[in-house]
């Protein structure tokens, strides 16, 4: 399962620290819009929250997998790569399932009401 979000992440490789956006999150990884291009097998530390206030912090080390530069993509918008989530460990990888299944769970949730 894979969850639509738009999450700042803050990325650490040995070279550089940028700032990118995550579109979507999985239980093996996410897809990051980058400021900057990283080659397929680059590792990083990357850090996001769960929640806007930044009350839960999740750092994680991440391979890129893949990496696609696209004629129709906004030059803005940055560079979309594919992170796989390296060596997580059981209590991380509770913590994220259960944050992607409450994401899961709050995008289907209609906050509209119905007709009067």
């Amino acid at each position: 399962m894979r969850v639509q979000l738009e999450y700042p992440v803050k990325c650490m490789t040995p070279q550089v620290i940028f700032e990118g956006k995550a579109i979507n999150l999985g239980l093996h990884g996410l897809s990051l819009l980058s400021p900057v291009p990283l080659e397929i097998g680059t590792e990083m530390a990357i850090l996001f929250s769960f929640t806007p206030d930044g009350d839960t912090p999740f750092l994680a080390l991440a391979e890129v997998i893949w990496g696609e530069e696209g004629e129709d993509q906004n030059a803005n918008e940055g560079i979309s790569l594919g992170l796989r989530f390296l060596n997580l460990g059981r209590q991380k990888e509770a913590l994220l399932s259960f944050h992607i299944h409450q994401l899961a769970l709050s995008g289907y949730i209609t906050s509209t009401p119905g007709p009067a």
